[in-house]
């Protein structure tokens, strides 16, 4: 090991390199946080619904649960997904499906940022000691 021969990363504020791998980390982790939110918010509201049905819900409770659910001949309510998503749409509008997600795009994008910001330094370095 002699003084000065190891690499180490210069510095230079960012490199073109740098500012592509954090742009396209921030605009991955917005498009992924809107993209997949309808499905959280829906499996939410499902784990929400079958939690207040587990804990004592008749057959003849439907009423609490009857804008995002729908029941089935025989009375009891159905908690399915598909049931729930259509519910939300026609009860509150598509909106809806996005409700609660503005702390998800706030955070998501900066996480995604740095997540690939440094994955590409981290590339970019190892690459340039192999050299």
């Amino acid at each position: 090991y002699e003084r000065g021969s190891h690499n180490t990363i210069s510095p230079v504020v960012m490199s073109n390199e740098a500012w592509v791998d954090f742009v396209a980390g921030w605009i991955s982790g917005g498009v992924s946080v809107l993209a997949c939110q309808p499905v959280d918010t829906v499996l939410t509201r499902l784990q929400a619904n079958t939690a207040e049905v587990r804990a004592g819900s008749t057959a003849g409770d439907v009423s609490k649960f009857s804008k995002l659910t729908s029941t089935d001949v025989a009375g009891t309510v159905a908690l399915r997904p598909s049931n729930i998503f259509k519910g939300m749409i026609s009860n509150f509008g598509v909106q809806s499906l996005w409700r609660g997600s503005s702390a998800m795009i706030g955070a998501v994008p900066i996480q995604n940022a740095l997540l690939m910001s440094g994955y590409g330094a981290g590339k970019r370095w190892s690459d340039s000691s192999d050299e």
